[in-house]
Parts: C-alpha cells; structure tokens; sequence
C-alpha cells in the first residue's frame, strides 16, 4: 500500500463522515446543490439572453436593454490608426473561414482579406497566442456577413455581460428558494428518525460515489494522455501499478474506461460458425 493509498483512504473516510453529517439533504442542499443550479442557470441563460439583447437578432436590431449596454461597448473600439481600421473592416465568411475586408501588413507581408487567425497571431500583444483558438471561435459565434469585428464584438460582450446579470440575479433568488426548502426538509427529518437515518446513510452512500467517480475520471484522463504517448502519463499509470494496492484495483474497475474501450468478449466465447 503505497501514499497515494492513504490519501485516498483518508479522503474516503472524510467522505463517508461528511455524508453521514450532511446526509442527502445535506449533500443536494448545500454546496453541490449550489452546482447543479449554477450549471442549469448557465444553460437556460445562454438560451435566452439573446432574446433580451435583440428583438430581431438575424437583423442585428438591439433591443431597449441591448441598445443601452451596447452603445457603451462599441464606443469603446478605436478608430484611429491600424488598430481603428482592424476593428472597424467588415466581417467576410469564406465558408467556415472567417476574413476582414482590410489589408494586414506582417513585418514585409501584405495580407489582402487576412483570416482571423492570421490577424490574432499577428497580434500577440494584444491577444496571447495561446488564445487565438479560443477567441476565433467566440467570434465565430457571433460574427455575420458585413458586420465590422468591432460590431461581433460589441454583440458577444452584450450577450454576454446580459447574461452574466441575469445570472447573478437568477442565482441568489434561488439559492434563497433552495434554503427555505432546506430548512423545511431538516425540520421533517429532525421530526423523522427512520428517515433521517436513511436520508444519513444515502448521503454516505452519495459522498462516496462522488469520490470514486472523481477517481474513475482522473483515471481515464490519465489513460487517454497515455495512450497519446504523454510521459507523465505514462509514468502515473507505472506508478499506480507498481506502487498501490487500493487505487490500483479501483482503477481496475474503472467503469468510464470500460464505457470507453467497450467490453470485449474474451475469444473463448466468440461464437463459432
């Protein structure tokens, strides 16, 4: 039994007593509860906060509450220089492509219609390297033919910052809704020793899933490096092998490998024609 081991006993075991304290009340009511409505909430906002900044989105009209956040954003984009005429040329889409109607100049390089990648790659002080991936494909998402970059951009931070607000707003009336339930349901149990001795053991139960599906998950990222020839992942998985007991045969049972990989059938019972 190696360190790796102990810690994952030791985190088992504050699993399981935090379980038995919380219960599954605990559990779904407190910070995990929290989660699961940040995710919802992220999802059902990023729905409908282009319905607040737009009355006719495929036209680009803004609506009174767009119109206000917007105005703000698109005042803010140079007009001088390179830069102003970078941020002010229309939006080209060439196929999955997206272009600028300007002409980029790189060092002795004169680019006609540049593609985004081309003009952020060029621009590593103003948007990291690392980035360029990221940042094209947020602007794609936004972007319309002969809309300018400075347009795209003022429509994503408005979406965006619309929805970050309502999220705020949406997050704290709900976590006070989740907190009056909770006391009501604390109070049932504390009223119910049968249930709550259930609702202890479930909660047990729950907390350590969680820990042994975080388990399962490193387990198959660790897996995947590994199979793509990544050294420190290599050397994890020598390591787990070679040195534990407990984390190697959970390993072993690694359910999401197996979904991954698929469950093979030895050749012993491969039907025979």
């Amino acid at each position: 039994m190696g360190v790796a081991d102990i810690v994952l006993i030791v985190i088992l075991l504050i699993a399981i007593i935090i379980g038995l304290k919380k219960g599954t009340a605990g559990i779904f009511f407190g910070f995990f509860g929290f989660i699961i409505i940040g995710v919802i909430l992220g999802i059902v906002v990023n729905l409908a906060a282009p319905s607040i900044v737009f009355t006719d989105k495929s036209a680009g009209i803004h609506s009174s509450i767009g119109e206000k956040i917007y105005d703000p954003i698109y005042s803010r984009f140079p007009t001088d220089g390179a830069i102003g005429d970078l941020f002010h040329s229309n939006i080209i889409k060439d196929g999955d492509t997206l272009r600028l109607d300007t002409t980029l100049v790189v060092g002795e390089n004169t680019i006609v219609n540049p593609t985004l990648e081309e003009i952020l790659s060029s621009s590593e002080s103003f948007i990291p390297a690392q980035a360029t991936s990221v940042a094209v494909t947020i602007i794609s998402m936004f972007s319309k033919e002969g809309q300018t970059l400075a347009m795209t951009l003022s429509n994503a931070f408005t979406i965006y910052a619309v929805g970050t607000i309502m999220w705020i707003i949406a997050a704290f009336v709900l976590t006070i809704i989740k907190n009056i339930i909770r006391r009501q349901v604390y109070k049932w149990l504390d009223s119910h020793s049968t249930a709550s001795k259930i609702d202890r053991a479930v909660g047990m139960a729950i907390a350590t899933i969680i820990i042994v599906c975080i388990v399962w998950g490193a387990g198959l990222f660790i897996k995947i490096q590994a199979d793509a020839g990544e050294d420190w992942a290599v050397s994890a998985t020598d390591y787990v092998n070679d040195n534990t007991l407990v984390l190697e045969k959970l390993n072993q049972a690694n359910l999401l490998i197996m979904i991954v990989d698929g469950e093979r059938a030895p050749d012993s019972e491969t039907p025979t024609e």
